[in-house]
């Protein structure tokens, strides 16, 4: 597969993400701490970088920059993955990772309407 590659801005990545639009982008990946809720970490990568990818890098930059001792870590369900969930164990800090009810369908605005007025 060919990557997309911008010709005025080639450090950025073509994104393509459900409701979202197409096209080059960047993305800032956050870390919040849950007690002060204080943004602790900020860090901006191509559109096409799946959000999972730099968070243990970025987790470990925290830890060793401010000297957090982290127990905890609140995720969503897209990092619910066999590489964060070792990352953490190896870590030792305990995941509160959501998880997906099951494989989602892809359903148009239009037929969840129709589908309530027929009820």
């Amino acid at each position: 597969m060919k990557t997309k590659t911008s010709t005025t801005d080639p450090e950025s990545g073509y994104m393509v993400r459900d409701g979202k639009p197409k096209g080059f982008f960047y993305l800032d990946h956050r870390t919040v701490d849950i007690k002060y809720n204080i943004i602790t970490d900020v860090h901006v990568t191509p559109g096409n970088v799946n959000d999972v990818d730099p968070y243990l890098s970025r987790l470990d930059r925290q830890v060793e920059r401010f000297g957090f001792e982290v127990r905890f870590a609140g995720l969503d369900a897209g990092y619910f993955t066999n590489p964060i969930c070792k990352g953490l164990a190896d870590r030792e800090i305990q995941g509160a990772i959501g998880s997906r009810l099951g494989p989602m369908q892809k359903v148009s605005t239009i037929s969840i309407i129709s589908s309530m007025l027929k009820n």
